[in-house]
């Protein structure tokens, strides 16, 4: 049966009908399964005068992973007003509007951090290429090369919806 197909519930009962003998009851009613709700939510920050720090939200665990922490303060601020933990950190190149918050952060809340590998930037934990896969609270981010902006540019890509009830994408300054 397909996610959205109706299903049939029976139920039944005996009742008192006074003095009418008891009879059988059979209540019929369809249920349509909810929607899917999206799991996660993709929330910009703020930083810089004209940039945003990408930040995914897991209210289930109330905790985030944001991508390309340029500065500090705006993802602290961010994550205390919403009572999240920080304990992921993806990086799509080593410049510092892109890296320049991760050592406080990392001080803060001693995130798992990836990073492209072959990077300048030292800051990561862990070191991608082309093929790997970055798995996070059930989401699984597959890692591309896409070298222009930098030689050492990467990009995270999920097919799956359970963000914003969409596939994402977070490529850094690929397109610029």
């Amino acid at each position: 049966m397909g996610a959205d197909a109706a299903m049939l519930h029976f139920h039944h009962r005996f009742v008192d009908l006074g003095h009418w003998p008891q009879s059988l009851i059979i209540a019929v009613y369809i249920h349509r399964p909810q929607p899917q709700i999206a799991m996660f939510s993709i929330v910009p920050i703020p930083a810089f005068s004209d940039n945003y720090i990408w930040c995914i939200v897991d209210d289930a665990t109330r905790t985030a992973a944001v991508v390309d922490p340029g500065q500090a303060e705006p993802v602290l601020q961010f994550l205390k007003a919403r009572n999240l933990e920080l304990d992921t950190i993806l990086i799509t190149h080593h410049h510092p509007d892109h890296v320049g918050g991760v050592k406080e952060l990392d001080a803060a809340f001693d995130p798992d951090i990836y990073g492209p590998a072959d990077s300048p930037f030292k800051g990561s934990k862990v070191a991608l290429s082309e093929g790997d896969t970055v798995n996070w609270h059930g989401l699984s981010f597959q890692v591309l090369t896409v070298p222009g902006h930098t030689l050492d540019h990467i990009a995270y890509h999920t097919a799956q919806t359970d963000i914003d009830e969409a596939p994402a994408l977070f490529c850094g300054d690929t397109l610029f």
